[in-house]
């Protein structure tokens, strides 16, 4: 386990705006684990068609992109509980390309959400890129995870 409860500084704004006593019943759903659980892997790999991240540019900025393989589900492995492998078709000007440029190094962040509409089930992902193989517009993105909600 990575973090339970509340940030600090998210629990002075629910008391500011007098949620403090409201929050603390959606206490379990505050629980950051610091892989997949078994849950996650199944929703990642059997659910989603698409999945939005965020990736940081060279000065520190995010930026959102939207990955996805055909907007079919499937396009997410993942071998271990702390492993996901994203193949994706990235479009003309998705930021995404410039800021992993430099991704190799196995120091480029990467955070995500999971949503599935019909259900409203969300799973956030976060961690680092640890390889990325690139073939035209068509990447492959290991992603080694450090925290995951949901």
């Amino acid at each position: 386990m990575v973090l339970a409860g509340w940030h600090p500084g998210e629990r002075t704004i629910q008391a500011k705006l007098d949620y403090a006593r409201a929050m603390n019943l959606y206490q379990g759903y505050t629980l950051v684990e610091d892989c997949l659980p078994l849950e996650h892997r199944i929703f990642h790999h059997k659910n989603l068609a698409f999945v939005p991240v965020t990736t940081l540019d060279a000065t520190g900025r995010p930026w959102g992109s939207l990955l996805s393989k055909s907007g079919e589900p499937g396009f997410i492995t993942i071998p271990d509980d702390t492993t996901l492998i994203m193949k994706v078709d990235v479009g003309d000007g998705d930021p995404i390309a410039e800021n992993l440029s430099n991704a190799n190094d196995g120091g480029k962040l990467i955070a995500g959400l999971g949503i599935e509409f019909s259900t409203r089930r969300r799973n956030k992902f976060a961690g680092w890129i640890s390889s990325i193989e690139q073939s035209g517009s068509s990447m492959e993105l290991t992603l080694k995870i450090n925290q995951a909600l949901g």
